[in-house]
């Protein structure tokens, strides 16, 4: 075996699922996210969005984006 595949073999025995994202999100979710960029917070709106939901950098930035 490679060096490469030794040290980046991942463990099969600990499989960790992602956090799923709400099926919905909440009113409060985006009312707190529009707020942050009204004030021209849009890093800490997409924060809060990834840390609320478990999504990724890209898709709570879309999001975010959709707000404006």
């Amino acid at each position: 075996m490679s060096i490469f595949k030794q040290l980046f073999k991942g463990n099969s025995s600990s499989k960790e699922k992602a956090p799923q994202p709400p099926a919905v999100l909440d009113d409060t979710l985006k009312f707190e996210a529009r707020e942050l960029l009204a004030q021209g917070k849009k890093i800490q709106a997409v924060k809060l969005v990834r840390e609320q939901t478990g999504w990724g950098l890209k898709q709570a930035k879309d999001f975010v984006d959709s707000l404006a």
